[in-house]
């Protein structure tokens, strides 16, 4: 480029610019970065400025704003400098994108198949709520038609009152009241009868006895430590708790069983013998804790764990089989 080309440049810019001390000093600036470019940039120093341009509009003819600058500029370094993938990176880019695609499908497919699921199931659990409801209907509507007569009949059943044979629900209620708070067999006898009288309205002619009651009441203690025995026998190994005390010429002893109950997965402790011995020294303990385990049918080598208290009886001592 001549002097004549940058002569006409530099009287282009200042054609453009406002005669003014601000615009005099940016004119002077630019004309010292044209002076300071080499000669190999002055040809496309002069093409920018002739091309940087608005082609139409109102501006036509101007330079670009700095803001439209600034925005070429920016394209230009994120086109020029990025990163061209190669053929091979576009293919594995194109396989893992494949992958994914398989896995959202099976994603997909596993989502649609519960949604179906628990659409059957909800239809399910629909018929079944309008079974019950039905049920629930029906039942009201029978329960419209039981008669008082009808009532005391089935109530007479269920304690068959003035014969010797009693129902399981009879016996049940019976021992139930009986081990509540300190109820006595008399007053559990008198519970019972209320109870009757209040549901049939008129009190029964013959009723269950004491002794009768005392007996139920032993059966259903001897079944539920029969189960607890049970228990124990089934369990991999046990540990027996004992203790005695000495209360004027009456010895006492207690004996217990501990063991694991599989069922609710918690230890458990049952109270076996709660019997008079001669003498609470450790040879008579002994014999009696070994005829204890052989009289429930125990296996003597599983009792891996003996808990007793000291002398003094201030503390337990534990004594393990190893």
């Amino acid at each position: 480029m001549d002097e004549n080309q940058l002569e006409m440049i530099l009287n282009t810019i200042q054609s453009q610019s406002p005669n003014s001390t601000i615009r005099n000093n940016q004119r002077d600036n630019l004309i010292l970065i044209i002076q300071q470019l080499p000669d190999d940039q002055l040809l496309s120093a002069a093409h920018l400025i002739s091309t940087m341009r608005y082609p139409k509009g109102p501006n036509k003819g101007k330079i670009y704003s700095p803001y439209l600058q600034k925005k070429a500029y920016e394209s230009i370094t994120q086109s020029l400098y990025k990163h061209q993938p190669t053929y091979k990176s576009l293919q594995e880019s194109n396989t893992k994108l494949k992958a994914d695609f398989k896995k959202l499908h099976r994603q997909n497919q596993t989502l649609i198949r519960k949604t179906q699921s628990l659409g059957v199931q909800n239809r399910h659990l629909r018929n079944q709520k309008s079974s019950h409801i039905s049920q629930i209907r029906s039942l009201v509507r029978c329960s419209h038609q039981i008669s008082d007569a009808t009532f005391q009949k089935k109530i007479k059943s269920i304690f068959e009152v003035n014969k010797r044979s009693y129902t399981s629900n009879t016996v049940w209620l019976a021992t139930s009241i009986s081990q509540v708070g300190q109820v006595s067999l008399h007053s559990t006898v008198e519970c019972m009868k209320l109870i009757y009288e209040f549901l049939i309205g008129e009190p029964p002619q013959n009723w269950i006895s004491i002794s009768t009651l005392r007996t139920w009441h032993q059966n259903v203690s001897e079944l539920h430590v029969n189960a607890q025995i049970c228990q124990v026998a089934n369990a991999s190994v046990f540990g027996i708790m004992v203790d005695e005390s000495t209360r004027g010429e009456t010895k006492n002893f207690v004996m217990c069983y501990q063991f694991w109950d599989q069922k609710n997965q918690t230890p458990a402790v049952v109270i076996r013998r709660l019997q008079d011995i001669q003498k609470c020294n450790a040879e008579t303990v002994c014999d009696t804790v070994i005829e204890n385990i052989k009289q429930d049918s125990l296996d003597l080598t599983k009792c891996v764990l003996w808990t007793t208290r000291d002398g003094n009886g201030r503390s337990w001592s534990v004594i393990g089989q190893s």
